[in-house]
């Protein structure tokens, strides 16, 4: 299909299988990101079936493009508290602090309302 010619290219709904390929994962990668959060938007069409539209997977692409690894450090910290792995306070314990240790340390021992104190 040339992309060119067809304008309704971006919009069009692929299955799990064409995503997974397209994003170079597996059909259980994006089950799981649909369970958990972090994946692409994605439609249900009925209680089996889901689609996606090209639009939105390179959306997500898209909004993952970092272009070092300080700023990749930042994003992950970012997505945790948005995903609400962190809690308003900037800490959780128990099972949420496994899915932190991918997190740089720095991103997570500041803390946004300590102030430092001077001697």
């Amino acid at each position: 299909m040339n992309t060119g010619t067809d304008p309704d290219f971006q919009d069009r709904l692929v299955n799990e299988r064409e995503a997974a390929a397209f994003l170079c994962y597996t059909v259980r990668a994006l089950q799981n990101w649909r369970v958990r959060g972090g994946g692409p938007k994605f439609i249900k069409v009925s209680s089996r079936s889901v689609r996606y539209t090209r639009r939105d997977l390179n959306e997500w692409i898209a909004a993952r493009k970092i272009s070092n690894t300080a700023q990749f450090a930042i994003a992950r910290a970012s997505l945790a508290a948005l995903h609400g792995i962190l809690g308003p306070d900037g800490f959780k314990t128990g099972r949420e602090v496994t899915s932190l240790r991918a997190l740089s340390l720095s991103a997570i021992t500041q803390h946004p309302n300590k102030q430092e104190t001077k001697i």
